[in-house]
């Protein structure tokens, strides 16, 4: 049922050698979610990634699928592997079978369906993803992106319970990567397939998800809804994220411009999320009397279905017509954050 967890993972680490790659992580993806866990290299995703789906095995913690410990050593590991589908980064396509073969092969050997009933799930898969007229074709006889539509037709063609994609775009185009972005959008939507990602692009989180957690150096810094999370970033590595996308700073060149201004003034940055995207905030604060505004700087952002505006308003006007506005602002649901008092 869409919201219930999937998988929980608790207190999970990993240590090669003396070195620990994963420490304490805790977090969980539900159904119908598409969860993006994002973090720089060497902080641990890739390690985490390969501890869910078993590839590793975690040295202490507990990964719960549908409340089964699935790290506990007497569960069926194979079993569990069979409901979890993989989309790699380098596509992992075997060179020698054609298109269809490499969709057929896993629910033959893994699942021990007969060819007829592979075949046919295999064909419905690849029209799913726009590769039913290349069924024929190798590997080598594909682009980037089509070889990526074959390795999700695969790892749907078993039909998971969860799909989790290891960097599954940042091997492709940016055109191809938005191609790639929309085709798992509409997996979701359409079909209902839960997706954890792992990516060092914030542009997948943008586009797809409505999840994240933020990691660095072995741990997970922040984590909650998309919007939530980027709207309001505390962790240091979380706010480099974001400022890769969301320029709400103030150009050296203006900071410098104010050095002149000999008014009283004080500088804010509001966010406006959800349903105060739609109040007529700035306009309203505008008519208090004796408050002067001048907008600085304004974007746009959007995360999945939600948008995000920021706006950079300097407000000219004494203490307490100053503190009448900033009020005004709050009480109408918007994030401000004092930037500059002059």
């Amino acid at each position: 049922m869409k919201g219930d967890r999937i998988l929980e993972i608790r207190h999970l680490s990993k240590t090669f050698g003396t070195n620990p790659v994963l420490k304490d992580i805790d977090f969980s993806v539900s159904s119908g979610d598409v969860t993006c866990i994002i973090g720089a290299s060497g902080s641990g995703k890739s390690t985490l990634l390969r501890c869910l789906n078993l590839l590793e095995t975690p040295t202490t913690g507990e990964i719960m699928y549908h409340g089964t410990n699935i790290a506990d050593k007497k569960v069926n590991a194979p079993q569990y592997r069979s409901k979890v589908g993989m989309v790699f980064q380098s596509f992992n396509l075997f060179n020698n079978m054609t298109v269809l073969e490499n969709c057929m092969i896993g629910q033959v050997k893994v699942l021990k369906k007969n060819k007829t009933d592979a075949h046919k799930n295999a064909m419905y898969y690849l029209e799913k993803v726009g590769m039913a007229p290349y069924i024929n074709a190798k590997p080598r006889q594909l682009s980037g992106g089509q070889k990526q539509r074959v390795g999700i037709a695969r790892a749907l063609a078993t039909e998971p319970a969860i799909l989790l994609c290891d960097e599954a775009t940042s091997a492709l185009d940016p055109k191809t990567t938005e191609s790639i972005l929309g085709l798992l959008k509409r997996i979701n939507k359409k079909m209902g397939v839960t997706i954890l990602l792992i990516t060092h692009q914030m542009q997948v989180i943008q586009m797809i998800c409505n999840k994240v957690a933020v990691m660095g150096n072995g741990q997970i810094v922040e984590q909650g809804t998309v919007l939530d999370v980027f709207s309001q970033p505390h962790a240091p590595v979380t706010q480099e994220f974001v400022r890769t996308v969301i320029n709400d700073q103030i150009p050296k060149s203006i900071l410098d411009l104010l050095q002149t201004e000999t008014r009283h003034y004080v500088i804010d940055r509001l966010k406006f999320i959800g349903a105060s995207v739609k109040k007529p905030v700035i306009s309203e604060i505008c008519q208090i009397a004796g408050v002067e505004v001048n907008i600085l700087g304004a974007t746009v952002q959007e995360f999945g279905e939600s948008i995000m505006c920021i706006f950079i308003l300097q407000m000219f006007g004494s203490d307490d017509k100053l503190l009448q506005a900033e009020a005004q602002i709050d009480a109408a649901g918007v994030l401000r954050e004092r930037v500059v008092f002059g």
